[in-house]
């Protein structure tokens, strides 16, 4: 059991009367899990899982596939399987078969996104420069690697998504078998199964996706070792939740700053998109999901792209605001809030964390505030809501999963690492995560470089030419 600091005592203390009634919903709690017990083999078998049209392995540029893995590493032989989808992505205006460029295997955010969150599913090959950037994040590093990249297991997309409307979803099982240690494992799977023997390639691990590849790079089961990891705007481990999601709504709040100093009519354009919501029969507290476009972007771009996108809403009708905001709403789902209580607040919650947080970040009324988008992570079911409370009252334990911060930086000298951070990132703040990144850097094996452009500044051109140039370097 990790050791509890003086300040996150004092939380956990507040956290208890905060907490010991239900948030949201005043039902009966839904206790039908623990998340410190082992899940029986009957409880995975019994997991329901979404359908998932095999034809989508049809591709006529992109390779793509499927490969079995155990939903359970421990008990290989008797667990279920899964089967992990995969899509391989030719260097931009090449072809599958050409297979002079470097490999990139890209490591999803989340948890839980897909990988048509990176590139559509169907994306048109034939005109790429016509369709929108959000429906290609892959389009400037596509110019210098192939790119290998996977649906994590459990997300909405073809690998083994779990139905999220089944009443007895099991939470012991999802944080205990959907976390980075065995999505780090599938990834393995994945590599073995399509790369040639012994190719080497990279790896490039966004957001929530370091947590998986700091597993990759400190688990002995892995075998297939890259060449280079790149942490972009990465999660890490070993963080105290308060002071990383404090760090993280500062940010938050010094980008609705410079949002009103780029475009200072934005708080009665906000205004005024409430108010179009409401027309519509929209919460109108639903504008805070433009806090995701809060820093996504140089300095001077961003501003505008969120100035562009609120006059777009306002604009549309009550099917495309839905239509906007089922997109964003999207990346807060219950496997999400799952995982992260698991690996990014452990021992806590986002909503109890978020209560703390908030207190100590106050927000001027006007700014788009991405805490009260975590009060929406409920569902139509009825059991939704209780089990979400249940979880807040007991969130997964507070246990050491991951080694220490020497014994990472250790197993870390074995590499070629670049840990990359953006500025003005809504997700990381850029201070508090150079200082985190730096205990894991062993000297001639480990760099930090800050890149213009928020959360996936790796993935602009800028971004993409720097992470190239890396590779090159340690090629």
């Amino acid at each position: 059991m990790r050791l509890v600091g003086l300040t996150r005592l004092m939380c956990l203390f507040s956290l208890v009367g905060l907490f010991s009634t239900p948030l949201s919903s005043g039902k009966e709690p839904y206790t039908s899990f623990d998340f410190s017990k082992e899940p029986s083999l009957a409880m995975l078998k019994e997991t329901k899982f979404t359908a998932v049209n095999r034809n989508v392995t049809d591709h006529k540029v992109e390779q793509r596939g499927f490969v079995s893995v155990p939903m359970d590493y421990s008990r290989k032989e008797t667990s279920p399987t899964l089967k992990i989808f995969y899509r391989l992505i030719p260097l931009h205006g090449s072809r599958i078969s050409d297979t002079k460029a470097p490999l990139l295997v890209v490591i999803n955010g989340g948890p839980g996104i897909p990988s048509s969150a990176y590139r559509s599913y169907d994306y048109d090959y034939d005109k790429p420069t016509e369709q929108m950037t959000k429906s290609d994040q892959l389009a400037e590093l596509s110019k210098h690697f192939r790119i290998l990249i996977i649906d994590q297991r459990g997300t909405p997309g073809y690998s083994a998504p779990l139905d999220m409307t089944d009443k007895n979803l099991n939470p012991g099982v999802i944080a205990q078998y959907f976390d980075s240690y065995h999505i780090a494992l599938d990834h393995q799977e994945v590599i073995k199964a399509v790369l040639l023997p012994d190719e080497p390639f990279y790896m490039l691990a966004q957001s929530y996706g370091g947590m998986v590849g700091m597993r990759y790079l400190t688990l002995a089961q892995i075998t297939l070792h890259p060449k280079g990891m790149i942490f972009s705007s990465s999660a890490l481990p070993n963080q105290d939740p308060f002071k990383m999601m404090g760090s993280r709504r500062e940010s938050q709040r010094k980008l609705n700053e410079a949002l009103f100093t780029a475009v200072p009519e934005i708080k009665q354009m906000l205004a005024n998109l409430a108010e179009h919501f409401k027309s519509n029969g929209v919460k109108p507290e639903s504008i805070n999901y433009l806090w995701s476009l809060l820093g996504r972007g140089p300095n001077g771009k961003w501003e505008m792209a969120l100035k562009t996108q609120i006059e777009t809403l306002l604009k549309a009708d009550k099917k495309g605001i839905q239509t906007y905001l089922d997109q964003e709403v999207s990346r807060a789902d219950i496997l999400n809030y799952i995982l992260s209580s698991k690996e990014i607040t452990p021992g806590y919650t986002d909503r109890t964390v978020g209560k703390v947080v908030v207190a100590r970040v106050p927000f001027e009324k006007w700014m788009i505030d991405e805490e009260w988008t975590l009060s929406q992570i409920t569902g139509e079911s009825e059991w939704v809501n209780p089990l979400l409370d249940a979880i807040d009252r007991k969130p997964p334990p507070l246990l050491p999963t991951f080694p220490s911060n020497e014994e990472i930086r250790k197993q870390l000298a074995q590499y070629h690492v670049l840990f990359t951070i953006g500025q003005g990132d809504a997700y990381l703040e850029e201070d508090t995560t150079r200082r985190h990144a730096e205990k894991f850097i062993s000297k001639g094996r480990g760099s930090i470089r800050t890149l213009a452009g928020g959360h996936k500044a790796a993935f602009l051109k800028d971004g993409a030419e720097v992470v190239a140039s890396w590779a090159e370097s340690i090629r």
